[in-house]
């Protein structure tokens, strides 16, 4: 399965858990030619990394996040769905007590 991009435009996301990844992921992006457009980072539970990658791609800042699929203990490539449904940002899906 080929994974390309229409544009080269990639975001890379890792949680606490995955942060150790970051490398591979780079040469992950690296091996299919693809350019990082940004890098988040979450350095503890939370998802603010998280919540600001949500927010570029509502801006359209990149056309693809690369992450680390924990199961399967590989890359893994998404392209978001931006056009079709509107992502939540976790603060915006916290119950308020």
């Amino acid at each position: 399965m080929s994974h390309e991009p229409t544009s080269q435009r990639v975001a890379i996301y890792v949680s606490s858990a995955t942060r150790n990844r970051l490398p591979a992921l780079h040469s992950y992006v690296q091996e299919h030619g693809w350019r990082v457009a940004s890098e988040y980072v979450d350095e503890q539970i939370g998802g603010e990394a998280l919540d600001r990658m949500i927010r570029a791609d509502q801006a359209g800042e990149h056309d693809a996040v690369v992450g680390w699929n924990i199961r399967d203990n590989k890359p893994v490539f998404l392209r978001p769905p931006r056009a079709a449904v509107p992502l939540q940002t976790s603060s915006e899906t916290t119950p308020r007590g």
